[in-house]
């Protein structure tokens, strides 16, 4: 099959450390969402052209220039693929909106029908959610995400789980005034980037005694109204469930989730898999939530692993 030859190609690449592609193309042409061009960076394809794929990053404060998306991107390039990766603000601030939704199916409008689609995580979610709202694509990979979006709001609200994920879901439900989720999202960028100067300190030395506890309460969990606000996530989240509308979901998707993912269960991929009409389900040790293991001692999963990536660039 052809398309093994790619979703080697592809895997080999991401083995690579990080550091700056020579193939990328800094200055790429702008996409338009809504009149508004959008910064966008593409990777130039090696080898026999393939495709085109639309990389979307997820929720993290370095959008498009987080290392681990760039990485994604280039490997992809690797593989024969022209990688199209835009920068979603509403992504990089941690707000899960429709409005992202409506972003999403502008930018797929204006690469055509034949694009193929990879998400990771909420931005996986986002991505289903367009093509359900018709946002036309070849294929969908999403990694890690989610499919009924107020079960995994609440259960990101309880203490056991990643910070990161936590803070994230909280500055989407309305309660805090904006100094705190100004103060929330310097620590995002700090936990996402870990700079030798943090900038979260400053920022926290600043804010008034009140806030400063709820904010500390967010981060390690033991904020005593996180257990309540499950009860008060906001109707327009419904406008981002996935489980809801998967039926609707014509096209090839492959969903592959991490076996230990600590943010997103591997639950909800195989809960979506069985809504889904066209569905490759790959649950792999070989991921955790936002990074990669080391495949030498796990050649059977690696090979399932393969498998869902022939199937996705296929």
């Amino acid at each position: 099959m052809p398309a093994w030859i790619p979703a080697v190609r592809f895997m080999l690449a991401m083995q690579r450390k990080g550091g700056k592609s020579p193939h990328e193309v800094e200055d790429a042409p702008a996409v338009a969402v809504g009149g508004v061009p959008v910064r966008c960076r593409r990777f130039a394809p090696r080898g026999r052209p393939r495709g085109r794929v639309l990389v979307l990053h997820g929720v993290t404060p370095r959008g498009v220039d987080d290392p681990r998306m760039a990485l994604l991107a280039d490997s992809l390039a690797a593989a024969g693929f022209e990688v199209i990766a835009p920068e979603f603000v509403g992504l990089s601030r941690a707000e899960l909106t429709p409005a992202t939704v409506g972003e999403i199916r502008e930018v797929i409008a204006g690469l055509g029908p034949d694009v193929r689609v990879l998400a990771p995580s909420f931005a996986a979610g986002l991505c289903l959610r367009a093509v359900a709202e018709g946002a036309e694509v070849r294929s969908v990979c999403a990694i890690g995400g989610y499919s009924d979006v107020r079960a995994s709001l609440g259960r990101l609200l309880s203490r056991d789980v990643d910070a990161y994920a936590r803070v994230a879901v909280v500055l989407n439900l309305g309660h805090l005034d904006p100094v705190e989720c100004e103060a929330l999202r310097v620590w995002l960028y700090d936990d996402s980037v870990r700079p030798v100067e943090r900038r979260f300190p400053a920022v926290h030395a600043r804010l008034p005694p009140g806030a400063r506890e709820r904010v500390d309460g967010i981060v390690d969990g033991s904020w005593p109204d996180l257990v309540h606000w499950f009860d008060q996530i906001p109707d327009v989240v419904d406008a981002i469930d996935v489980a809801s509308v998967a039926a609707q979901i014509r096209v090839p998707v492959v969903l592959i989730h991490g076996a230990t993912d600590r943010v997103i269960p591997p639950a909800e991929s195989i809960q979506l898999a069985a809504r889904l009409p066209r569905a490759h389900l790959c649950v792999t040790e070989l991921l955790s939530h936002g990074d990669a293991k080391s495949p030498a001692e796990q050649p059977r999963a690696v090979l399932g692993l393969a498998r869902a990536f022939a199937e996705f660039l296929g």
